[in-house]
């Protein structure tokens, strides 16, 4: 329930992209079910928009997604994370860029 008030929030404070509204149910799923804290996910937000705006734009298709290969090191992680902030500085192969 705490999820669905941080997104409900999120979405009314217009902190959520603008197709965020236009998801259906199926889709949604793969947004909410995140292992990100709310704290994680506000975050994220606010990293994107100062420090990737160039991949909040870009087409629909691969909004986003450059993130993780311009963000995250394709390598063996440095060290251990708790939280996504720093799964940027950690690295990793296949699961952590896939949470990303």
């Amino acid at each position: 329930l705490q999820r669905f008030w941080h997104f409900l929030d999120a979405y009314f404070d217009r902190e959520l992209d603008a197709a965020f509204g236009d998801l259906t149910v199926w889709e949604l799923r793969f947004v909410v079910d995140s292992n990100a804290s709310n704290e994680d996910l506000t975050w994220g937000r606010t990293y994107l928009k100062a420090y990737r705006p160039d991949q909040i734009w870009t087409n629909e298709h691969w909004r986003y997604a450059m993130s993780v290969r311009t963000d995250v090191g394709y390598r063996q992680s440095d060290h251990e994370f708790t939280n996504y902030k720093e799964l940027i500085s950690a690295g990793g192969k296949c699961g952590p860029r896939a949470f990303f």
